[in-house]
């Protein structure tokens, strides 16, 4: 079979081999469409999945070559035409077809059409809801903004004039929420212009004060199609599964967009650990993770005899670094690598490494289309087709240090915003943590920028994990003595007003659901009365 342009606008429904020869001619037949595509035979057993329409029609619509990716348009994708019956996703462990889902988006725009086009808010704690509810306001004209997380306080936080909320959580004071799988209905599909922002997110404040970042559907679109280009191959018709939350732009793209678009299906809930998912009717034959170091980390805890989900073909992590001990455990453990991804809500995905097995490395590869280099003093800044906001000559300036590398491989070594002036001197929060983690009672450090208001100036507070030997000389020293201990350490390096001037104690370092530290939870720590400095 010769195939140049296909359009993914039909799927086949494929039967065990025991039906009639028609059916299992059909069967054949829908192989050799997928072997055209590259794409593995289907599996026998009852099976949909989307594949290219056979006529070999030549319409605008889904338009793919054959040669490159397999991958539905988010622009178009209520447009093309899919089997009704095929998983878009499991909930509670109960399987949910295209005609479901459509029929959701359908009921949800015909209440958005009679309410005020602009900014809707999308606030969700279940996937699937969270995949309506955005189709439904890109179809009826509406931009959809991301909160950082489902707090109250963070809901509220949201600037800008908001039309409404769409989610199935409570909602800020005043402000309209609709359910959104409460309606159901019909709707007319449009194509979606891809130049236009429908997409706000808001970063998680992990590195500073909040700000949005617009996104088009462009933007999105060329994302998923590289990464289905880099890890597609690997991932063939498997089911997603996730620990990370859809509220942020890793998130969004590896749990939910990625798999609507490529005809994966993906489920709902975001489980602590990925044993606490409901068995229900989810017969799946594999399955991908979508993780951080934060999930991640716990397979390498002491004791911890954690399996992977059944049937897994590959790991996802973003969000942090994954150390590279914890890498090389899961290779052993579970034989499968990690694919981290490293990037920002700014800038999408920048680059991918795996750090253990044949193709190991601490560098970072450039994803497709995306190029790194350095400003003068080392920050990483990148041209990408998945940024929108405005460029510096092509170029956006990222909040990390770096280097770049002659083959375009590049290393991430610290941020830029952890530079911080205390009483006038310019101090490296990242240098004084390391030189911290250095002193053998400590396991891990993380440093604050405190402001005491009264005095109009700012202190460093030193928050610490102490190693098994730490915790027993705070029990015989006092905490006194201890936290002079480590300003004696650190004033060999630094001058004495940089030293921290609080220090407190904690089993582990607050992280958020995506694995990064969590600067809002430290403070909290530093939040005590005037004058206690120890």
């Amino acid at each position: 079979m010769s195939v140049d342009t296909v359009s993914l606008k039909t799927s086949v429904e494929v039967f065990p081999s025991r039906s009639s020869g028609a059916l299992r001619a059909a069967y054949a037949l829908a192989n050799s469409a997928r072997n055209a595509l590259g794409l593995r035979p289907a599996r026998r057993g009852i099976l949909h999945f989307f594949s290219p329409d056979l006529s070999m029609e030549t319409k605008s619509n889904c338009r793919i070559q054959a040669n490159e990716l397999k991958l539905f348009q988010l622009s178009r994708l209520m447009t093309c035409r899919k089997s009704p019956g095929c998983v878009v996703a499991f909930e509670n462990g109960r399987p949910l077809d295209w005609r479901t889902f459509a029929s959701h988006v359908g009921g949800l725009c015909r209440e958005l059409d009679a309410k005020s086009r602009g900014r809707w808010m999308v606030a969700s704690n279940s996937s699937y809801a969270f995949a309506v509810s955005l189709c439904a306001l890109w179809q009826t004209g509406n931009t959809a903004v991301l909160p950082p997380n489902l707090q109250k306080g963070s809901l509220e936080e949201i600037p800008g004039k908001l039309c409404g909320m769409v989610g199935d959580v409570p909602g800020p004071a005043g402000l309209e929420v609709l359910p959104p799988v409460a309606f159901s209905g019909e709707w007319r599909w449009r194509d979606l212009d891809r130049t236009k922002t429908l997409l706000w997110l808001y970063t998680s404040g992990s590195t500073g004060n909040r700000k949005g970042v617009p996104k088009t559907l462009a933007n999105i679109e060329e994302e998923l199609a590289v990464l289905e280009k880099v890890f597609g191959s690997r991932l063939g018709d498997c089911a997603v599964l996730s620990t990370v939350s859809h509220q942020h732009i890793y998130g969004i793209l590896f749990r939910l967009l990625w798999p609507l678009c490529s005809g994966r299906p993906f489920i709902s809930e975001t489980p602590l650990l990925w044993g606490e998912l409901p068995a229900g009717d989810m017969r799946l034959p594999a399955v991908c993770l979508v993780s951080s170091p934060a999930h991640l980390n716990r397979v390498c805890a002491p004791g911890a005899e954690i399996n992977p989900p059944a049937g897994c073909r590959a790991v996802f992590s973003s969000g942090a670094p994954l150390a590279a001990d914890a890498a090389l455990f899961i290779r052993r453990r579970w034989k499968l690598p990690v694919f981290e991804v490293f990037g920002s809500t700014e800038t999408g995905g920048v680059g991918w490494r795996v750090q253990s097995g044949p193709e190991a490395s601490a560098l970072w590869r450039p994803l497709g289309g995306v190029k790194v280099s350095t400003l003068p003093g080392g920050r990483l800044r990148v041209a990408s087709p998945f940024v929108s906001l405005p460029l510096s000559g092509g170029w956006r300036a990222m909040g990390d240090i770096g280097q770049v590398f002659p083959d375009g491989r590049f290393a991430a070594t610290g941020r830029v915003d952890r530079i911080v002036k205390i009483a006038g001197k310019r101090l490296s929060l990242n240098d004084m943590e390391q030189r911290l983690q250095g002193h053998p009672w400590v396991d891990k450090a993380v440093l604050a920028v405190i402001a005491d208001n009264a005095a109009a100036r700012s202190f460093i507070g030193a928050l610490i994990v102490l190693t098994k030997r730490g915790k027993e000389d705070l029990k015989v020293r006092g905490r006194l003595k201890v936290s002079k201990e480590f300003r004696n350490a650190l004033a060999t390096h630094f001058d004495g007003v940089m030293l921290p001037r609080y220090f407190r104690y904690a089993d582990s370092i607050p992280l958020n659901s995506q694995g990064k530290i969590s600067r809002a939870d430290i403070a909290k720590f530093f939040h005590q009365p005037a004058g206690r400095r120890f």
